[in-house]
């Protein structure tokens, strides 16, 4: 909303949930309506590696990882799922860590790591935010690799394979 000269911008959400908020338009007021999708990003062992629209205020880690269709059974390492994000000076100080070095302003870089063989992990991704912007990464198992080897593999010799198995059935 812009009157005389002076603007200022507040979620439509919060406008609607926050009484206090809603004030009256005058003439002369400018209303613009903003669409600015929040989003994270997910890399990684999952079902669905890709920039994510949250499509609702809020959102957890494990709505997150639904969206992102889950870790991949077959390469994902359940100890190895990470957020990655900004926060404020002031919260790294409050979790008695140091600031980074590559800190720019008030903001630093934090890595929150969750091992999903822990059943208590579950519950804490119902209750951890994710932010605009934040960014996901699944590990690999240490299997992953050669699961991923032996699947090229049988991409190359396996239709080779059926011929030869073929041809000796049916007599080539």
């Amino acid at each position: 909303m812009s009157r005389n000269g002076v603007s200022a911008t507040i979620p439509l959400q919060q406008l609607v949930s926050d009484p206090a908020e809603n004030i009256y338009a005058q003439p002369g007021d400018v209303l613009t309506l903003v669409r600015v999708p929040q989003t994270f990003s997910v890399f990684g062992a999952t079902g669905r590696n890709a920039e994510i629209p949250f499509d609702a205020e809020k959102i957890n880690l494990g709505e997150a990882l639904g969206k992102s269709q889950g870790l991949n059974d077959d390469l994902a390492k359940p100890e190895g799922v990470f957020l990655f994000r900004y926060e404020p000076n002031s919260v790294i100080r409050a979790l008695d860590q140091p600031i980074a070095t590559t800190a720019r302003g008030e903001v630093s870089p934090v890595v929150y790591r969750f091992k999903f063989r822990d059943g208590n992990t579950y519950l804490l991704a119902q209750q951890f935010p994710v932010h605009d912007k934040d960014v996901i990464f699944v590990a690999d198992a240490p299997a992953a690799q050669i699961y991923k080897f032996f699947t090229a593999l049988n991409n190359v010799t396996g239709p080779f394979i059926t011929g030869i198995v073929t041809c000796h059935y049916a007599k080539c």
